[in-house]
C-alpha cells in the first residue's frame, strides 16, 4: 500500500486559528477570550488557505491513500478552504443546526457530508483522505451518495455537511447573479435550489421537499434513502 501527501508536506507547525501565531492551537490560546471573534486571524484571512507543495506554516496537510491496489493521486497544488477551518468559522450557529444544513463552497477541494438523515446509506470507502487542521488530524475513510453531488466523502463526527461547488457543477446546472440575488441556484430536474449567503458570507441551505423528492426518486437504483424518509 502506498500514501503520497497530496497539498503539502507533514510536520508543519501548528498556527492558531485566533492570534495567528505558531505553537499553539485555541484551547491553549491566552488570547482567545480578549480577541472577538469577528477579528480571529482565521476569519481575517476569510478562510483563503494557499495549500501548495512544501507550503508555509498555514498548510493544510491531505493525503490520499488506496488500499486495493496501492495506488494514490496527486491533486496537486490548491488554494481554499480546509475542513477545519469551516468548522470552526460556523461553530458558534450551533452544532445541531449546523448538521442540518448544507455549506456550498467554490474553494473547496472535496465534499464531505455528516447527517445520514440527508443521504441514507454511508460505506466504507476503499481509500483514505487524511488531512491536517488546527484541532489535528483528521481520516476519511467512509463514503456517501447524494443526488445532487453524487459519491463524496463522510464523517459522521464532523460539525458540518460541505459541498465542493466544483462536484455541484459537475452534475447540475448552477447560476448566479448578485445582481438578483446574493445565491446560487442549483437547477434540479423539477425545481430549482437557492442557496443563500448567510450573515457570514457563506453559502448556506437547508435540504427541503425538492431535494427530499431527488433522494426518493433515485431509491430503486442506489437505495439513497433512509427508512424514515421513506415512511415520510
Amino acid at each position: 500500500t502506498k500514501t503520497e501527501t497530496s497539498f503539502v508536506q507533514a510536520n508543519k507547525a501548528i498556527v492558531c486559528f485566533v492570534c495567528g501565531q505558531v505553537g499553539h492551537k485555541i484551547p491553549e490560546c491566552p488570547k482567545k477570550d480578549s480577541i472577538p471573534k469577528s477579528e480571529w486571524f482565521i476569519n481575517k484571512k476569510q478562510g483563503q488557505q494557499h495549500v501548495q507543495d512544501g507550503g508555509d506554516d498555514n498548510s493544510t496537510i491531505a493525503t490520499f491513500k488506496t488500499a486495493e491496489d496501492g495506488t494514490s493521486r496527486r491533486t496537486g497544488k490548491r488554494s481554499g478552504w480546509s475542513f477545519g477551518q469551516f468548522e470552526y468559522q460556523l461553530f458558534s450557529n450551533g452544532k445541531e443546526e449546523m448538521r442540518q444544513a448544507v455549506t456550498v463552497d467554490s474553494a473547496s477541494s472535496f465534499s464531505v457530508s455528516c447527517n445520514r438523515e440527508l443521504y441514507g446509506d454511508v460505506v466504507e470507502s476503499g481509500r483514505e483522505l487524511r488531512f491536517g487542521t488546527n484541532a489535528g488530524q483528521s481520516v476519511l475513510e467512509q463514503e456517501t451518495v447524494a443526488p445532487i453531488i453524487g459519491e463524496h466523502w463522510f464523517k459522521e463526527d464532523a460539525m458540518t455537511n460541505i459541498w465542493a461547488l466544483k462536484d455541484v457543477i459537475a452534475r447540475r446546472r448552477v447560476t448566479f447573479d448578485s445582481a438578483v440575488k446574493n445565491a446560487f441556484f442549483i437547477h434540479m430536474d423539477d425545481g430549482v435550489i437557492e442557496v443563500p449567503a448567510n450573515d457570514q458570507g457563506i453559502y448556506q441551505w437547508v435540504p427541503g421537499k425538492v431535494y427530499r423528492d431527488a433522494i426518493v426518486r433515485t431509491a430503486g437504483v442506489s437505495h439513497l434513502f433512509t427508512v424514515a424518509e421513506n415512511r415520510a
